[in-house]
């Protein structure tokens, strides 16, 4: 849940600075992306990337499909920055590493739907999902690290009070946008990863 949640304000900021006035016929121009690394801190992970859009203005759905993809290549470099942590690494017996858990590139893309598509939201995704119940807290008693996705019943617990992983995929009416690659309207990150300790930019 703490990534879907997360995701949907940064796919807002994201659309948000995508669809400023002063953006089309810009070329390179600079587009920050930053999500929290320790939100109780405000230390954030950030990274600058580049959009070239053209002078006539794109469609919602295009610029849609164009913040897919920055969102996606950011969220990917995002988990392998977190494989940085010691905890992921020499120190795995210290429990905390969280980068490329089985849940997160999905939850983010939930998310990203939820925020950039009226047509989606927690209860629709969670219905065409196959049901489940959306929890803030994780369940009672013993329970595998992936807790927070019992929200779209990836989990089930059994009448022992196991958990059983259920595989599913995603229906195709998750996949309404093509993600724009890169080189189309933008650019990839410049090759550095600013660590932000604070609120702003």
């Amino acid at each position: 849940m703490d990534h879907y949640r997360t995701s949907k304000s940064v796919t807002a900021d994201l659309l948000k600075r995508l669809r400023e006035n002063d953006r089309p016929g810009y070329f390179n121009k600079p587009l920050p992306v930053k999500q929290p690394l320790i939100a109780q801190i405000n230390y954030y992970y950030q990274l600058t990337y580049r959009t070239n859009l053209p002078e006539e203005t794109l469609s919602d759905p295009e610029l849609i499909r164009v913040a897919l993809e920055i969102f996606m290549d950011f969220q990917i470099r995002y988990e392998i920055f977190q494989g940085a942590d010691p905890r992921c690494g020499p120190f795995k017996f210290i429990p905390g590493c969280s980068s490329f858990s089985n849940e997160d590139l999905v939850s983010d893309y939930l998310g990203f739907l939820d925020s950039a598509d009226a047509s989606f939201d927690f209860d629709s995704i969670i219905r065409d999902l196959g049901g489940g119940q959306g929890q803030k807290d994780k369940p009672d008693g013993d329970h595998p690290k992936n807790y927070r996705f019992t929200s779209f019943s990836l989990l089930e617990k059994d009448e022992c009070g196991n958990y059983t992983v259920i595989r599913r995929h995603l229906p195709g009416t998750f996949k309404k946008y093509t993600p724009l690659q890169a080189g189309t309207y933008w650019d990839v990150p410049e090759n550095y990863v600013r660590i932000n300790l604070g609120l702003y930019y």
